[in-house]
């Protein structure tokens, strides 16, 4: 069964045949035309505000891609102030 991410207030459900919340977690589509794409470039732009964060970057435009935002499908962490890649993906399906 595939897993199923859904926005829950801050948070992302992960649903499988046993089911596991993970808190502040924000799921983003920045692609060109997404109303969140603001808010992705305001992460860009002010990480220390996102300091602890973590997000799912689900689509990203033609905008350019700046380090380390280089992959969809991806999760990505803020830590003293500065984004970072992580290892893990997940293809939503």
């Amino acid at each position: 069964m595939p897993l199923r991410l859904t926005e829950i207030t801050g948070s992302v459900e992960v649903t499988t045949s046993q089911e596991a919340v993970i808190s502040n977690v924000v799921i983003i589509d920045a692609s060109d035309n997404s109303p969140y794409l603001y808010l992705f470039l305001d992460m860009i732009d002010n990480p220390c505000n996102y300091r602890g964060k973590v997000i799912y970057l689900t689509a990203i435009g033609p905008t350019p891609r700046p380090d380390p935002f280089l992959w969809i499908d991806k999760f990505y962490f803020n830590e003293g102030c500065e984004w970072h890649e992580s290892p893990f993906s997940l293809r939503l399906e």
